[in-house]
Formats: C-alpha cells, structure tokens, sequence
C-alpha cells in the first residue's frame, strides 16, 4: 500500500505520472495518488470534443484539452479541484472502501457526502464529486474529482458547448447541478481536504508507505520513459482529438461533412470550409 501525492499542478504531467503507475506498477501494488491541476478540460475516453466543450472558449484563453483513459463525462480541473486516484489489483479491488475513505475524510471536516445511483458523490443533491474508471487486464483504476474551490464560472464557460449541428455516437455527459465544499463552509480549503484523505488513508491502512514530489521524483527511473510516451501521447492531436468518434457536421439541411477521427473526409453541399475549431482536412491541416 502506498500514498502519493503529487506536488506538481501540470495536468499532463499528472496524467502521464496516474498512467505510467497504473501500466507500471507491480500487479499487486495497491495506492492511492492525489494531484491538483492547474485549468484544464478533461473529457472521457469515448467523448466528442465538439458537442461536450466549449473548444473556441478553450482556445481563446489557452485552456488545454485532455483526453484520459477512462469513460464518464466532461469536466474542468482548477487548483480548487482535488483530483484522487486508486489503483488495485482485481483481487484487492474494493470500490465501496474507496467511497468510505473519502466520505468519511470529508465528514471529519464536518460535511456528510452521499454516493447516489451514478457513483457519484453528493451534498444536499448537489453533485461536488464526479467518479470514472477503467481496467485493463488485472489492475483497476477508480479515479474522481472533488469540487472544494472551484471556479464555478469557468466550469459553465468551458463545459457549456456551443449548439453545433452535429449527429455523433460520442459518449455524452450528463449535466448535473454542481456546488463546492467551500461554500457548504468557509473554513474548507483544498489543503485541509487532501490532509483529511491522507490521514484516513493511512489510519485505514497504518503500514502504508508516502511518497511526495514531483511526478519524476515520485516514478521508480524504470518507468521514466514510459512516462515520457504518456505525455508525447496526451499533447498530441492524434490522441486528444483523432481519438473522436466518427460524426456528421451539417451546415444546413443539403449541406454537411463527414468528419472520421477529427479530419473532414467528406463534403456534400456548395461549401469548403472547415466546420469547426480543431478540425483537420483531409490531406491538410
């Protein structure tokens, strides 16, 4: 059992270090890592940028586009958010001990948290945690979100998209009302909720280890490389974009393109233009 916390707020780098442990890992490592990341947008494994984000808010203000492992939906990461990652072989997985350990953490700030129906968790009906996962082979990985101080204006600016013609099979989000721990009491800070999870954390599991710093410093130097291909893959278009399930762009009702793994293949109608921000033509940029 081991406790990471990661003391770096670039969120590829963070999703580069969660990836490389996973994958990395001996497969009967258990841990648990919490990072923090700068403004970012991340979106679920099988999602279509163009109908979950608002891409020309995003571009406009630098905000980077993330496409990570697991399915669920769209969401916005700020130095207000707690991101909290476990990591188990299928034999030690437990999902409701995951639940338990932040429920109970959080509690011991005074604030009770429910898991609902959708495995996320929430205050008064208000989502303030949203969960994803994914497995591949023996390992499981169970990753969420805490919303402690978040900017609430920047999540409707960059997850209210714009209403773009488009006919998608994309995964797609499924809004919710949201708030934050910060305004259910002002004495939360995102400080005193990660130091809530570890202490959970490690009176649940006393004989755990703690690793803190830096994504580099944190990754055993057998698995540096292979976290160096994480990020070439996350920052690449190939991965953030051409990763998009084929869809139809329509410019009006006898006018449309084909767009097959973010690149125009196809136009019918009187028009050349590309549809949409990030897009590529076939044969072009």
């Amino acid at each position: 059992m081991t406790l990471y916390v990661s003391t770096l707020h670039n969120p590829i780098q963070n999703f580069a270090l969660e990836e490389a442990l996973f994958f990395g890992l001996p497969p009967n490592e258990s841990i648990l890592l919490l990072w923090i990341n700068a403004p970012s947008v991340v979106i679920g494994r099988n999602q279509n940028p163009w109908r979950e984000v608002h891409l020309e808010n995003m571009l406009a203000d630098g905000i980077p586009l993330i496409r990570r492992l697991s399915g669920g939906g769209a969401v916005y990461h700020d130095l207000g958010n707690l991101n909290f990652t476990f990591i188990e072989s299928a034999r030690d997985y437990r999902l409701d001990s995951h639940y338990e350990l932040i429920i109970e953490a959080i509690r011991s700030l005074g604030i009770t948290l429910v898991r609902n129906e959708r495995d996320d968790m929430i205050f008064n009906g208000r989502k303030v945690s949203g969960n994803a996962f994914f497995i591949r082979g023996n390992r499981k990985l169970h990753h969420g979100t805490m919303l402690v101080d978040t900017d609430e204006a920047a999540i409707w600016r960059y997850l209210n998209p714009m209403a773009h013609p488009i006919e998608a099979r994309g995964i797609p989000s499924k809004r919710s009302a949201v708030t934050k721990l910060s305004a259910v009491s002002e004495t939360i800070t995102i400080q005193r909720v990660m130091k809530a999870i570890q202490e959970t954390y490690l009176r649940m599991y006393p004989r755990a280890a703690t690793i803190i710093g830096t994504p580099m410093s944190i990754l055993p130097t057998s698995l540096h490389v292979d976290y160096q291909k994480v990020i070439q893959k996350l920052t690449s278009w190939d991965w953030a974009y051409g990763e998009t399930p084929n869809f139809t762009y329509y410019f009006d009702a006898s006018s449309y393109a084909l767009i097959e793994g973010g690149v125009v293949t196809k136009i019918f109608g009187n028009t050349a233009k590309p549809p949409l921000p990030g897009v590529r033509v076939e044969g072009g940029q």
